[in-house]
């Protein structure tokens, strides 16, 4: 009588796929995890300089004697602290060939393994005396 030791080839061929497509599922979940998260700090960032310029244009006569600028919502210190990451406001104001105008510009970074993020946000905004 003829007796079977070990798993036929077709079984073995059949247990590699399935572990190939599992091994693949979670290498597409970590990835989708990670840009959800690299998204999420786009998102948070972005909010940021346009609450920032919000508050610029809400009173600009801060704009008259300065180059760069602080945080200017009182109730918080940098780092800013959102969705367990730090983030960096940096605002800097120039002047213009026209006189009522200054360019500002928002910088926002932040780091995430050891790489630093940046985004920024421009606009021109009315100076008024």
């Amino acid at each position: 009588m003829w007796c079977e030791k070990g798993f036929f080839l077709v079984e073995t061929i059949v247990l590699g796929i399935i572990m190939v497509a599992v091994i693949s599922v979670f290498a597409v979940y970590q990835v989708t995890g990670e840009m959800r998260f690299d998204i999420e700090n786009h998102i948070t960032a972005t909010f940021l300089a346009q609450k920032q310029l919000a508050m610029i244009e809400a009173s600009p006569t801060i704009l008259q004697e300065t180059t760069s600028l602080s945080w200017l919502d009182r109730e918080e210190t940098m780092p800013l602290k959102r969705n367990g990451q730090d983030f960096y406001i940096d605002t800097l104001v120039s002047d213009t060939e026209a006189a009522k105008l200054k360019k500002v510009k928002i910088y926002v970074h932040w780091t995430i393994k050891n790489s630093e993020k940046r985004i920024f946000l421009q606009r021109l905004v009315p100076c008024y005396e």
